[in-house]
């Protein structure tokens, strides 16, 4: 029993994306199932993984999701972002008809504005190799991406149809505040800080979700901004506080999620 309990433990905790780092060997992720690809910006070339729908038709345009993993899946092998959502998109393939692509942010590091920026280069290459559709950009994380979700939907306001942040943060800490983009400098900064990244976001569907009962990133933030976006007018906002839950990737649990990721596209292209 005690042996299971430490599996069952481990898996949770690579799932979940937590805080701490787990002393467990990664395991290798195919790459005919997660693609491999480069990128590069300002002269650093950087790996990433990108998942295509294998029933995806020659030419098809499809959506396309960007996810930002959580602070225990960081690092520089290019495969422990995988971990968890991996395997969630295996036993929900029929609802993953788009393709994903997954950068990782260095093992001390955080979604800071140099790291986003890769991001959004990796975004750009897949949608460009793989015939994205620009009108259907989808923006997720969990836990440290969650926070980075919400950077990158203020960085680039008029580029994503749907933003998925969970259970993350909205506020940069002092120590972040000198390497995120200052964009997020300017919205951290004003007198009600929430409300400026509302009004930065009004035109931009986003369902949040959070466990009401998350010992790691605390829910308030993710309550301020519900009430921040409807109050400057935001209508294409849901939000999914769930009784009981702790710190977990909600959304991707959430059926109905990728309902309505397919009902939301960009009208201003």
């Amino acid at each position: 029993m005690g042996i299971r309990f430490f599996v069952i433990l481990v898996i949770g905790m690579l799932i979940f994306g937590c805080q701490r780092n787990v002393p467990v060997t990664q395991q290798p992720y195919s790459p005919t199932e997660f693609l491999t690809r480069e990128g590069k910006l300002d002269g650093e070339v950087f790996r990433y993984p990108v998942f295509v729908p294998s029933n995806r038709k020659q030419g098809e345009v499809l959506p396309v999701m960007l996810y930002l993993h959580g602070a225990g899946n960081r690092g520089d092998d290019n495969e422990s972002q995988l971990n968890g959502l991996a395997e969630v998109i295996r036993s929900n393939r029929e609802k993953f008809s788009f393709v994903v692509v997954i950068p990782q942010c260095d093992a001390d590091g955080f979604w800071d504005e140099k790291t986003l920026n890769k991001a959004n280069q990796a975004l750009d290459n897949s949608m460009s190799e793989f015939n994205g559709d620009s009108k259907q950009l989808y923006l997720a994380g969990f836990s440290l991406g969650g926070y980075g979700v919400w950077n990158m939907a203020a960085m680039y306001p008029d580029k994503f149809a749907a933003v998925v942040p969970m259970a993350g943060r909205v506020i940069p800490r002092s120590s972040e505040i000198k390497k995120v983009s200052s964009v997020v400098v300017e919205l951290s900064r004003a007198p009600d800080p929430y409300e400026a990244f509302a009004k930065r976001l009004a035109n931009v569907s986003v369902w949040i979700f959070h466990g009401a009962e998350d010992r790691v990133v605390p829910v308030d933030s993710s309550r301020r901004m519900n009430v921040a976006l409807k109050s400057v007018g935001n209508t294409a906002v849901r939000y999914s506080e769930v009784k009981d839950a702790g710190h977990e990737p909600l959304g991707l649990q959430t059926p109905e999620l990728y309902t309505w990721l397919t009902e939301q596209r960009r009208s201003n292209l």
